[in-house]
């Protein structure tokens, strides 16, 4: 992207210019990662109660084979520094979705990530979206994804606080990324 924007960058707490345009690898950590998204409530926080992004992540991650375990907890990274927008405003906001996708790939190969099959994730976030929607109060009824086979997401586990996300984030990441 070369336009009068391409030298924006934010601030993280543990990285000074995150030029998140035109991301290096080097700008990526993984405890900024975790803290924002453990930060990030699902569903636009149109939910009965707080749910991160993080949280979701290491979901995803524990319902997909080993193998796409780490691609699975980084499917959602790229909403650490471009905010997590509900699908449905994504779809009219094409540039956002580019940028994100873009980080994410910065991301993976940071880390090494590799994935043969993106639509197993996919499958399986898309699975845990309705079964989340639904014990999250949210009214599901007219959603496209109807006929979306739920993974089951027991009531009382869900939810939890930023604090308790970020860490279960960052020990999935040690167990899987610390083993390669």
């Amino acid at each position: 992207m070369d336009n009068e924007y391409t030298g924006s960058w934010l601030s993280t707490q543990h990285i000074e210019k995150f030029h998140f345009l035109n991301p290096s690898i080097d700008e990526i950590d993984i405890r900024d990662i975790a803290h924002a998204l453990s930060l990030t409530c699902r569903f636009g926080g149109h939910c009965s109660k707080f749910y991160s992004v993080a949280e979701h992540s290491c979901r995803v991650s524990g319902v997909v084979p080993l193998e796409y375990a780490l691609a699975a907890l980084l499917h959602d990274s790229g909403e650490a520094y471009v905010p997590d927008i509900p699908s449905p405003i994504k779809v009219i906001c094409p540039e956002l979705t580019r940028i994100e996708e873009n980080i994410r790939g910065v991301i993976f190969k940071k880390f090494n990530v590799e994935c043969k099959d993106y639509s197993v994730i996919k499958k399986a976030d898309m699975s845990l979206l309705m079964s989340e929607a639904d014990l999250l109060g949210l009214n599901t009824k007219s959603w496209y994804l109807n006929d979306t086979k739920r993974v089951l997401v027991p009531q009382e586990g869900i939810g939890w606080t930023p604090e308790r996300a970020e860490s279960v984030f960052l020990e999935i990441f040690e167990l899987i990324y610390g083993g390669k």
